[in-house]
C-alpha cells in the first residue's frame, strides 16, 4: 500500500482530531468562563438591586425617627434617636454614592445624583426645623414644603428602584442571550468539525478500499490471488506462520519449448509464453489453485494451502486442473498453427499429495509464500520423468482419488529423495 496516502490520510485526521479536542477544550472552558461571569454578573445586578431595596427601606426607617424625635418628651430618648438619625443619613448618603459609582446605566446614575442633592436637602430642613436657637423643638409643626420634600425623596427612590429592576432584567436576560449564543456557536462548530471528521473517515475508508482493490489487481499479475487475500485482508496472524499441512503439489514444463526459442525471436516467443502461463493461470485459479512460483516456461502451482477446509478434496481438484491444463494446449498449438507459427508443444505434468511445510520464507524485505519438504521434491521430480503430454501421479495422490479417473501404473520408478523405487500412474479421464 502507498505509505505516502497513508501518511497524509493520517496527517489529516490527526488535525482534524486535534481541531476537535481543541474545540471541546474551548467549549469547556468558555462554558465555565461564561457561567462563572454570568453568576457574576448576575450577582453584582441582584446585590445592586438589593441596595436600592435597602436604602428604600433606611429612607423609611429614618423618616420614623425623625417622627419620633417630635414626639419624644424625654432628653435621652431624643439623644438617641438623633444618634440614629446621624447614622442612617450617614449610610444611606453612602448607599447612593456607591450605587451612583457601581449602576452603569446613565438615565439612573444621572437620577441618582439628584436623589443624593435632594436628600441631603430633606435632612438639612430636618435639622434645621428641629433645632431653634439650640434648642430642641418639642412640637413639630406640620410644615408643607417639608412633607413635599419627604413624597419628593420617596417618590423618586421607588422610581429609580424600580428602573434599576428594570435595568438588571434587561441585563439579566442580555447576558443569558449571550451566554446561550456563545454555547450555541461553541456545539455548532464541534458538531461541524466531528461530521467534517466523520466524512473525511468515510471518503478516506473508500479510497482506502479503492487502493486496496488496485493494489490487489496489480499484485494478482505478481502473486497468487489466495496469498494477496491473506496478506491484506486477513487478521488472522497465525495464518501467516509456518505450518505443516496435507496439500497437493503439481509441477508443469513446456517439452520444446527451448529448441523453439532458438529458432524464433523474442517478440515471437514472449507472445508465446505469455499467452500460454497466463491460460494456465486462469486455469489453475478456475480449479482453486495457487500458482506458487512461475520457473521459465515451468509453474509450481499448490492445492490446500490456504484453504481452512479440511474436507476439500485438492488432490482431485489438482487432477482435474492438470487434465483441462492438457485439453488447452491442444488448443493453444492450433490457434497458434493458425496465425502461421510453426509451434508444436506439449506438456509434462507431475503431481504429489502429502504433507508439507507452509509459509513465508526469506529475508523481512523480500519473503516469498512457499511450500517445502519431501512432497514438493517428488512432485517436481514426477515432472522430469513423465513423458510428454501426460499427467503423471504418485501413489500418494491416486490413494486420495477412488476410482474417479482411469490409472496407467509405469511401474516402480527410482526417485531421487526416496529410498525404494516408488509406483507411478499415468491419469486419463474416465471417458477413454
Amino acid at each position: 500500500m502507498n505509505k505516502q496516502f497513508f501518511r497524509k490520510t493520517n496527517k489529516y485526521s490527526i488535525f482534524i482530531l486535534i481541531i476537535i479536542l481543541l474545540l471541546i477544550v474551548i467549549n469547556g472552558l468558555s462554558n465555565y468562563y461564561l457561567h462563572e461571569r454570568y453568576l457574576e454578573k448576575s450577582s453584582f445586578y441582584i446585590e445592586t438591586h438589593d441596595s436600592a431595596s435597602n436604602i428604600q427601606i433606611k429612607l423609611q426607617k429614618q423618616i420614623k425617627i425623625i417622627k419620633d424625635v417630635s414626639l419624644s418628651v424625654n432628653e435621652s430618648e431624643r439623644n438617641d434617636n438623633y444618634y440614629k438619625f446621624s447614622k442612617y443619613y450617614t449610610e444611606i448618603l453612602n448607599d447612593l454614592f456607591n450605587l451612583n459609582y457601581l449602576f452603569i446605566d446613565n438615565n439612573v446614575e444621572k437620577r441618582i445624583e439628584v436623589l443624593i442633592g435632594k436628600y441631603k436637602l430633606l435632612s438639612q430642613n430636618y435639622l434645621r426645623f428641629f433645632f431653634q436657637s439650640g434648642q430642641v423643638s418639642v412640637h413639630l409643626p406640620a410644615s408643607e414644603s417639608l412633607i413635599q420634600n419627604e413624597f419628593e425623596v420617596i417618590g423618586m427612590m421607588d422610581e429609580i428602584s424600580v428602573e434599576i429592576k428594570r435595568s438588571v432584567d434587561r441585563e439579566l436576560i442580555s447576558l443569558n442571550r449571550i451566554y446561550n449564543r456563545n454555547m450555541a456557536v461553541l456545539f455548532f462548530l464541534q458538531v461541524l468539525f466531528t461530521l467534517i471528521l466523520l466524512i473525511f473517515i468515510i471518503n478516506n475508508n473508500k479510497k482506502t478500499q479503492k487502493n486496496l482493490v488496485g493494489l490487489s489487481k496489480k499484485l494478482n499479475s505478481y502473486l497468487p490471488p489466495q496469498l494477496i487475500n491473506s496478506i491484506l485482508y486477513d487478521t488472522d496472524d497465525k495464518k501467516h506462520t509456518l505450518l505443516k499441512k496435507k496439500i497437493t503439489v503439481c509441477f508443469t514444463d513446456l517439452q520444446g519449448f527451448t529448441e523453439l526459442s532458438n529458432r524464433n525471436d523474442a517478440g515471437v516467443i514472449s507472445r508465446i509464453l505469455n499467452e500460454y502461463l497466463i491460460d494456465m493461470s486462469t486455469i489453475a485459479h478456475a480449479w482453486g489453485g495457487m500458482v506458487d512460483k512461475f520457473m521459465g516456461d515451468g509453474i509450481m502451482i499448490l492445492f490446500n494451502a490456504f484453504d481452512d477446509n479440511v474436507e476439500i478434496d485438492h488432490a482431485y481438484l489438482c487432477v482435474n486442473m492438470a487434465l483441462v491444463m492438457q485439453d488447452h494446449l491442444k488448443i493453444l498449438n492450433r490457434k497458434w498453427h493458425d496465425e502461421g507459427l510453426n509451434v508444436e508443444l506439449s506438456l509434462r505434468i507431475g503431481i504429489n499429495s502429502g504433507y508439507a511445510i507452509l509459509g513465508s520464507f526469506g529475508p523481512e524485505d523480500r519473503k516469498s509464500f512457499t511450500a517445502v519438504g519431501n512432497t514438493v521434491n517428488i512432485a517436481s521430480r514426477l515432472e522430469n520423468i513423465c513423458p510428454a503430454g501426460e499427467v503423471l501421479l504418485s501413489v500418494d495422490t491416486k490413494k486420495l482419488l477412488d476410482d474417479k479417473f482411469n490409472f496407467i501404473t509405469t511401474g516402480k520408478k527410482i526417485i531421487k529423495g526416496l529410498n525404494y523405487p516408488q509406483e507411478t500412474f499415468i491419469v486419463k479421464k474416465t471417458t477413454e
